[in-house]
């Protein structure tokens, strides 16, 4: 790269007390002499090193020269760029607990297959789970999955989904279960107890392999009250030589569904 071409100060004038030593030292010398030579070269000299001294200063002593100008790069931002998710090319925006139960299964356990069916119940299955889709009253529900061999012990396999659709008085409180019947139990049973005295149990039936599903679905007046504040609803379960009984808890054992909101 080209160093750049440093600027030269203009001359300097020297100070009349040197113009005056040397002009008497070149009026000493006679005409035609060769010894003029040596002053006139020391006038020179003293020329030469009054411009450099001018130099040095007016440059601050720097015999490289003035540093070449650094020109700073220029960030040129860059438009964020957006991304666009197509929809799947089977999917259409629909409201929540109105469509299908496949529909309704997508973002539940996508890729279900329905085994079994008892309208308004069906049953879907995917790998090591299932999950119960119950339609009726214009709204479709499906349940949370759960493990396909279920203990039977535990409550969460025996939770209800909630739905109340309005009546003519106000509104009814729909509560559905179902499930797989864990294998081994011989007898089964599975019996619900509401807050309105009544003791609802259990349907049983076989899919296309030969395995065994309960059903139970239960619709009330709740009362002008606040449910939650009465009794719970207690279930009890026969599996086999075993039973076992629960209380569900309000809201957290009542509201098994995973599409929509109690």
């Amino acid at each position: 790269m080209t160093e750049p071409t440093p600027t030269l100060p203009p001359d300097r004038p020297l100070p009349e007390e040197a113009r005056a030593r040397i002009r008497a030292e070149l009026l000493a010398q006679r005409p035609g002499s060769r010894s003029w030579a040596v002053p006139l070269a020391a006038a020179a000299a003293v020329a030469l090193v009054a411009g450099a001294a001018w130099w040095s200063v007016g440059l601050g002593g720097d015999d490289q020269g003035p540093e070449p100008a650094v020109s700073t790069p220029t960030t040129v931002p860059v438009a964020p760029t957006s991304t666009v998710v197509a929809p799947h090319p089977t999917e259409t925006a629909s409201q929540v607990g109105t469509g299908s139960c496949r529909t309704e299964l997508r973002n539940v356990l996508r890729g279900a297959e329905e085994v079994f069916g008892a309208e308004p119940f069906s049953y879907w299955v995917r790998g090591e789970q299932y999950s119960v889709c119950y339609e009726a009253d214009g709204t479709t529900t499906v349940t949370q999955p759960l493990p396909l061999a279920p203990q039977a012990q535990r409550v969460d396999a025996y939770r209800v989904a909630s739905t109340y659709p309005p009546t003519a008085t106000g509104f009814s409180a729909v509560r559905v279960a179902g499930g797989p019947v864990p294998a081994g139990a011989d007898p089964f049973d599975v019996a619900y107890t509401f807050p309105d005295g009544h003791t609802e149990h259990a349907v049983l039936g076989t899919d296309a392999r030969g395995r065994w599903w309960w059903r139970m679905v239960y619709a009330y007046d709740p009362g002008p009250g606040n449910e939650t504040k009465g009794p719970p609803i207690e279930v009890d379960v026969t599996a086999g030589s075993f039973s076992y009984s629960f209380a569900l808890a309000w809201a957290t054992d009542t509201c098994a569904q995973a599409n929509h909101g109690c």
